[in-house]
């Protein structure tokens, strides 16, 4: 079974809750043209065989150049999204049903969730990693002793790994104003846009280093 969302960050979000390669490989197919161009994410609703999610993958992305940016649900996809270089999303909502007032801890560690877009003059600022669903608009501010994962458009500014050798920012979207990693600023120009965003610094490197995609260049 399929069932396709909208996503915070205009794209679309589908549900897998059925891994029947020949079924969905026929669904994509007879969908390409309307999922093409569009971010797509990936949601496994059930449990999955590595080996047959990979080739569904690899058919979506080498056969009918979907444009699939993520994937979501089942913590054991988070390794697999390092295997597939794509990003990956936990399932907030599942997790935050079964830890209740406990601390989310998708990323490794407690994290600070913040469940709305962040407007002009907000700020959010944590000891641990923040992860904001949703926007951080021009004139907003995210501070953090750890990381910073922001599911939406990175618009405003973050300062992350305060006090740490090591710390990154990811976006879906971004056109910053500008981001401080470990004390290291980086300044980025106003036409600057970039999809599936990370940041990222270790004491020690001369510089911070971008791994994204610059729309300017596709």
């Amino acid at each position: 079974m399929i069932k396709v969302k909208g996503c915070s960050f205009t794209g679309l979000e589908i549900q897998i809750s059925d891994l029947n390669l020949n079924n969905l490989k026929k669904y994509f197919q007879t969908q390409k043209d309307f999922f093409k161009y569009t971010p797509l994410i990936l949601f496994l609703k059930e449990p999955f065989k590595e080996e047959e999610f990979v080739n569904l993958f690899k058919f979506l992305k080498d056969n009918l150049s979907l444009n699939i940016i993520g994937l979501k649900g089942d913590k054991k996809l988070s390794f697999l999204s390092e295997k597939l270089k794509t990003a990956y999303f936990p399932d907030l909502e599942k997790d935050s049903k079964e830890r209740k007032n406990k601390s989310l801890n998708s990323f490794g560690s407690n994290v600070k969730v913040v469940d709305q877009s962040l407007r002009a003059g907000e700020i959010v600022e944590s000891e641990n990693s923040i992860i904001v669903l949703g926007d951080v608009n021009f004139g907003a501010k995210v501070i953090s002793h750890e990381n910073v994962y922001i599911m939406g458009d990175l618009r405003g500014i973050v300062i992350c790994g305060i006090g740490k050798d090591y710390g990154e920012v990811r976006a879906m979207f971004a056109s910053p104003q500008y981001i401080e990693i470990c004390g290291k600023r980086k300044e980025f120009e106003r036409d600057s846009k970039y999809i599936l965003f990370k940041a990222f610094y270790k004491k020690g490197d001369l510089d911070i280093t971008i791994s994204s995609y610059n729309l300017k260049a596709i």
